[in-house]
């Protein structure tokens, strides 16, 4: 892995918990090793650091997320463990092989000045505007890291294929979301908010959500005011769109991990921005 270290994390509130190394530890409760610029597997220079610290504050607290990913390697629910040796010493390759993280790569759904912030270090996509990214994170305990470009070519595979990957791994986690309704159709609310780092995220599975959207008269409309929300509701009700606007760009401008203040719209299998008369 890339010389790279994280902060600690801080304090866990009761309900959302948020997202320098030390003396070695026991092995029961050892840690991977630390990373520098939240990236993995980048060198030394990228992120917020070789930007002159610009962004260091969204690198570091992007890194640190609330809960972590539902489903592990294994289809199961994750569970907490330990860092054993082994475990530690598949860590200190520089990168770990695709074959041992491919079940935890995931999509990360961010402003494009953030990715800016690190240089260009960080894997990401384009998405629908151009002040949006889609980028690659390797999910772990209380934290993820985001995939490098060095990394990528070292495993030998395109960005857009590791995006397939992700959204496969993404809606394998997904299977057991539940969204909230509130109000009474036709203006009900319609918000996906888990907290586990990547509901902004599920924005490009909404096709798996068809049994909650489905029933949407009209089309769907939505919103990522932040990582840890996704909201939709009807365009049959333009009331209810503009409130929904006004509602995600207040949302967007005092989060602390602000994703965007459009609204979006779901058609045909696509997503695209949708403009709404204010």
């Amino acid at each position: 892995m890339g010389a790279a270290e994280s902060g600690q994390p801080p304090p866990r509130s009761p309900r959302r918990g948020l997202l320098s190394p030390g003396p070695a530890a026991p092995a029961a409760t050892l840690r991977t090793p630390p990373l520098r610029m939240a990236l993995y597997g980048v060198d030394e220079g990228a992120g917020p650091e070789g930007a002159g610290g610009a962004g260091r504050e969204r690198w570091e607290g992007a890194m640190n997320r609330h809960g972590s990913a539902a489903r592990g390697c294994g289809g199961g629910p994750r569970r907490a463990r330990p860092w054993l040796p082994g475990n530690l010493m598949a860590y200190l390759r520089w990168p770990v092989a695709l074959r041992h993280v491919a079940c935890r790569i995931l999509p990360q759904v961010v402003p494009a000045s953030f990715c800016e912030a690190g240089g260009a270090g960080v894997v990401s996509l384009p998405l629908v505007a151009d002040d949006l990214r889609v980028a690659l994170v390797l999910d772990e305990p209380h934290r993820y890291t985001y995939i490098s470009q060095a990394t990528a070519r070292h495993w030998g595979v395109a960005p857009e294929a590791l995006l397939d990957l992700a959204l496969a791994n993404l809606r394998r986690c997904s299977c057991d979301v539940e969204w909230k309704r509130i109000g009474r159709p036709p203006r009900t609310t319609y918000l996906c908010e888990t907290f586990d780092g990547y509901d902004a995220s599920r924005i490009l599975i909404l096709d798996a959500f068809r049994p909650v959207l489905g029933g949407v008269p009209g089309e769907v409309v939505l919103g990522i005011p932040h990582r840890d929300c996704l909201v939709a509701v009807s365009d049959q009700d333009p009331d209810l769109v503009a409130e929904l606007q006004r509602t995600v760009a207040a949302d967007f401008a005092q989060a602390r991990y602000p994703v965007s203040p459009r609204l979006f719209r779901f058609r045909d299998g696509r997503l695209l921005l949708a403009e709404v008369d204010q």
